[in-house]
């Protein structure tokens, strides 16, 4: 296996800052972290109530740090009604022939009284190190809470309580909070609070604007560490292209690429 002189640079500078680069699984926070806004017309995991059946999917490539060689993929189903939903995730990421993380969630979401939903979620994550030279996995649940009120949407999620600790996982829970408020599906703005395993909290905020009818632009900023990011969506009819570059300061940037049915 080689790697460009770049290749090697940022390879060790994630390995240096591997509390940073790797406790949330390298950059999924960074890139999934709108899975966890509860919006009406996009991919969310967390509880949500909806008024009408239907169906929707992501899949998501991203291109990290400059580095080839390190892949991220993500996609994920829902089907939805007015009575709940449940779907499934499914993500891969790594490094080829050095490091392979793949998690795979189902989960459920139910719709109450007075716009209420409760959630609950499972999920399997396996790990290979080397050329296949150790093997481990993982097992998780989460839980979630959902309130909707005319244009304004709020989410509780509990998540990633270790099933199965014997591989030394952190059996610490992780605390997500976020929100989401839309004037007619023209502007909406959303955040994010997250504390993960070890205690570290992060912040989420963002925008979306319809220019014109097929054309919206996101821009927003994550915390922790600092991350600016802006998008551009294209949607026919119920299929959205999406483009979203990040600039995460002293590492290279990263982009990522979304096509997605809702």
């Amino acid at each position: 296996m080689k790697y460009k002189k770049q290749d090697k640079l940022v390879l060790m500078i994630l390995i240096l800052l591997t509390p940073v680069a790797f406790c949330l699984e390298g950059p999924d926070f960074m890139l999934i972290g709108d899975y966890y806004i509860p919006t009406g017309n996009g991919f969310c995991i967390t509880a949500k109530s909806y008024d009408k059946a239907g169906l929707s999917t992501v899949f998501r490539s991203a291109s990290l740090y400059g580095v080839g060689s390190l892949k991220w993929i993500n996609s994920g189903v829902k089907l939805y009604s007015q009575f709940g939903s449940v779907g499934v995730v499914f993500r891969d990421y790594g490094i080829n022939d050095l490091y392979s993380s793949t998690a795979f969630k189902i989960f459920l979401q139910k719709s109450l009284l007075w716009k209420i939903s409760l959630g609950a979620s499972y999920s399997h994550n396996a790990y290979i190190y080397g050329d296949d030279t150790y093997r481990s996995s993982h097992d998780e649940i989460s839980f979630t809470a959902g309130w909707s009120l005319h244009d304004l949407n709020i989410a509780i999620l509990i998540d990633n309580k270790s099933l199965n600790n014997k591989n030394g996982y952190s059996d610490e829970l992780e605390f997500i909070i976020s929100g989401c408020w839309s004037a007619n599906e023209i502007l909406s703005f959303y955040g994010v609070y997250f504390k993960d395993k070890l205690d570290k909290n992060r912040f989420l905020i963002g925008q979306k604007l319809e220019l014109i009818k097929p054309l919206i632009i996101e821009a927003g900023f994550l915390s922790g560490p600092e991350i600016y990011f802006v998008g551009l969506e294209v949607v026919y009819k119920r299929l959205v292209f999406g483009y979203t570059f990040f600039d995460v300061g002293a590492l290279p940037d990263c982009s990522r690429l979304t096509l997605s049915y809702r």
